[in-house]
């Protein structure tokens, strides 16, 4: 008598489908990925740039700065909470300059002061 023996496990062709498949996939996705972290990185930065701002405002109302005078670094630093270190986005460090609040000065233009690498 013969005996039959069962053969089992997936053919070349099956395999090389899947694998054709995977990468695909990955040609779709990661470029998304690197597109969604680069928007994230700039809105953490402009977010940063918002609160640069406000301790610029903030301190110019409560010492009276007014004009064309600018609010430096060492004086809008103690309005900042956890001061110019919670700024730091992964390893890049802010470049921070002083602030004239009465100027029409936009969000995105202090970020992009801030984190000229994000924009």
């Amino acid at each position: 008598m013969k005996k039959e023996m069962k053969k089992s496990g997936f053919t070349l062709v099956e395999i090389m489908i899947v694998v054709m498949i995977i990468g695909l996939l990955a040609a779709l996705a990661i470029p998304n990925f690197l597109k969604a972290r680069t928007n994230t990185l700039k809105k953490n930065a402009i977010s940063n740039a918002r609160q640069v701002l406000a301790a610029a405002d903030e301190y110019a109302m409560e010492n009276a700065v007014a004009g064309t005078n600018e609010v430096t670094v060492a004086q809008y630093n103690e309005y900042l909470k956890g001061g110019t270190n919670a700024l730091n986005i992964g390893k890049v460090t802010p470049t921070l300059n002083p602030i004239n609040p009465s100027s029409d000065t936009s969000v995105t233009n202090v970020a992009a002061d801030m984190y000229p690498s994000f924009f």
